[in-house]
């Protein structure tokens, strides 16, 4: 079932995997133009769909959450996030900047 709103529990979830991926312990993959994870202690994937402004700088623009099977638990998008969500927004952003900086090509 996808979340569509946006509690405590998946604020705390986000910044979870920021501290995680912070610490080294989520490895990130990067291809082109996604970044993603699977959280096996949790059953989650998680990847981000990215694109470069014109002044070259990466930027996520989707962030999705999966269970095993593919099924979307969680999606935001960095338009809504940015104008619904402010506290989503700084911990997508905290967990991209983990993401985006501990990565490594597939």
């Amino acid at each position: 079932m996808l979340q569509t709103d946006v509690g405590e529990f998946t604020i705390d979830f986000i910044s979870w995997l920021a501290a995680k991926s912070l610490e080294g312990r989520i490895f990130w993959e990067r291809g082109p133009h996604l970044i993603t994870a699977t959280v096996t202690d949790q059953s989650v994937m998680v990847q981000f769909v990215t694109s470069r402004s014109v002044t070259g700088e990466e930027a996520w623009r989707l962030l999705t959450i999966c269970d095993p099977n593919g099924q979307e638990l969680y999606r935001v998008t960095e338009a809504s996030a940015t104008a619904d969500m402010l506290p989503v927004d700084r911990a997508v952003d905290m967990l991209f900047f983990a993401a985006a900086t501990s990565s490594r090509v597939q």
